[in-house]
């Protein structure tokens, strides 16, 4: 049994060698021209070493004082400051680099936030649930976060409370910055309300610059162009998914997609 137990441990790590190699092979015959790009040799390889390689921390346990997270964020700039926010209202913040150096013997012991914002600790704070949560794109001093109270907050993460408020017409589903803008630092935020718009947030002055009106429905989601910093995506309730361009004074945006048609705004 001894034996067999120790065949059965060694071939894990020499089923992988040989999955790597077949993989190493199957790009080295794309390079030199026998293996056209994309073939499935070379996608049956490429998923076999991922697959072999997934698993989940069998040591790391991120466990918020309170309720249920609705909605998470972690920053790209150092990773591994992980923003959490909750159902009651709260929001934690983790470090998720400060890790045991080896597996703990037993289950793992849940790990608490490194603060956390609650309804307690923070008077200035969300008094509904959290819906979204979104570091500043490049400084870790700072992040948004929309609630069902609805408010979007900008938040200083060094005294983790808030900086300056704006009050949606309702309760707010998502808010989005732009990842590469140099020209503006808008906060977009989509909520319930009759108007069924989109709010663009400027923090220098402390209101809403500019509202992008044409949803049928009312917004739900958000999401800025990786390329331009002008453009910006929306879907909503009426099933539509819309693109603006935020620098043009229309009633109206440059794009509407659904499951029908695609409607390009003349102009």
């Amino acid at each position: 049994p001894s034996q067999a137990s120790t065949s059965v441990h060694g071939a894990g790590p020499l089923h992988g060698m040989r999955r790597r190699e077949s993989f190493l092979r199957s790009l080295t015959a794309r390079e030199l021209g026998p293996c056209r790009p994309r073939t499935p040799a070379v996608d049956a390889s490429a998923l076999s070493l991922r697959a072999s390689t997934v698993a989940l921390s069998s040591h790391l346990e991120l466990t918020p004082r309170g309720d249920a997270v609705t909605t998470l964020s972690l920053e790209a700039i150092d990773e591994r400051y992980l923003l959490a926010g909750c159902a009651d209202a709260s929001v934690a913040l983790y470090d998720v680099a400060d890790t045991p150096s080896a597996p703990p013997r037993g289950p793992p012991q849940p790990r608490r936030p490194v603060v956390q914002a609650t309804r307690r600790s923070c008077r200035s704070g969300h008094t509904g649930a959290v819906a979204c949560v979104q570091w500043f794109p490049h400084d870790t001093g700072a992040f948004v976060s929309g609630g069902y109270d609805a408010l979007v907050k900008l938040w200083d993460t060094n005294t983790m409370s808030p900086a300056c408020d704006f009050e949606s017409a309702g309760r707010v589903h998502c808010v989005c910055m732009s990842e590469v803008a140099s020209r503006h630092n808008l906060i977009a935020a989509c909520a319930d309300g009759d108007d069924r718009e989109v709010v663009l947030y400027d923090p220098n002055v402390g209101h809403a610059a500019h509202r992008l009106c044409g949803h049928r429905g009312v917004p739900w989601a958000l999401a800025w162009s990786p390329r331009d910093e002008h453009h910006l995506v929306s879907g909503g309730s009426d099933g539509s998914l819309r693109l603006w361009d935020i620098r043009k004074n229309i009633r109206g945006c440059l794009r509407s997609f659904d499951v029908h048609h695609t409607f390009a705004r003349a102009g």
